[in-house]
């Protein structure tokens, strides 16, 4: 598999940092989510432009950073806050092309699941999620720059 170049990543992350988002989300994080963040915090992958998923392929354009840069999980999660979305137990952290946000599980019955979370326009920012796969470190491997394989 060919390693993933990623690029605008932010400052490395503290465990200061990490123990302030986990209080903010009220949840730990999983342990791939750290070992992700804590080598890249966000940034955008040049040599993928599609996760496979267990069951779909889907867009990805690039990874939120946490605490640092201008777009971060903080930022978006008080946005959306402020437009009335609640996401419940998942957590957006990434992006596609498209309106998409990428969100992993903080809940026991599914804790690190990744989701794909569509919007629903105009009426009220509304949206879906539909399962991607069981973690990030899958999601990561199924960084590909093919629609098909």
């Amino acid at each position: 598999m060919e390693t993933i170049v990623f690029t605008n990543q932010e400052q490395a992350l503290t465990d200061s940092d990490l123990q302030a988002f986990e209080k903010l989300i009220n949840a730990k994080l999983p342990p791939d989510f750290i070992d992700f963040y804590r080598q890249h915090n966000g940034g955008i992958p040049q040599n993928a432009k599609y996760s496979w998923g267990d069951e779909l392929v889907v867009p990805l354009k690039g990874f939120y950073p946490i605490t640092h840069g201008k777009e971060t999980i903080e930022s978006k999660l008080a946005a959306f806050k402020a437009q009335g979305v609640d996401f419940g137990n998942k957590i957006p952290f990434a992006w596609n092309r498209s309106e998409f946000l990428f969100g992993f599980s903080v809940s026991p019955d599914d804790y690190g699941y990744i989701y794909s979370w569509k919007p629903k326009f105009p009426e009220k920012l509304t949206g879906e999620f539909t399962y991607h796969c069981s973690n990030l470190k899958t999601m990561l491997d199924g960084l590909s720059m093919r629609f098909t394989k």
